[in-house]
């Protein structure tokens, strides 16, 4: 099965709200799409990820999405 990760904060969200554009390509696509983000649950509601349009995958910065351990840990979910 083909993934399309996708970065939450100042890739699909900011301040700004949605960014529209992105989200419109990536709905083009009939790949899973996967938000990868390092937020905790308190982080999750404060950044409105709970109304986000795909699956969350966070590990809650322990580690954080520089270390491969992060993907690692998606993969072989």
């Amino acid at each position: 099965m083909i993934s399309i990760l996708v970065d939450w904060w100042h890739t699909l969200f900011s301040n700004n709200g949605l960014n529209i554009e992105l989200y419109a390509l990536l709905e083009q696509y009939e790949a899973q799409k996967i938000i990868v983000t390092n937020a905790t649950l308190e982080e999750q509601a404060k950044y409105w990820m709970d109304n986000a349009p795909y699956p969350l995958f966070s590990l809650h910065h322990n580690p954080k999405k520089n270390n491969p351990l992060y993907f690692h840990s998606l993969i072989c979910k």
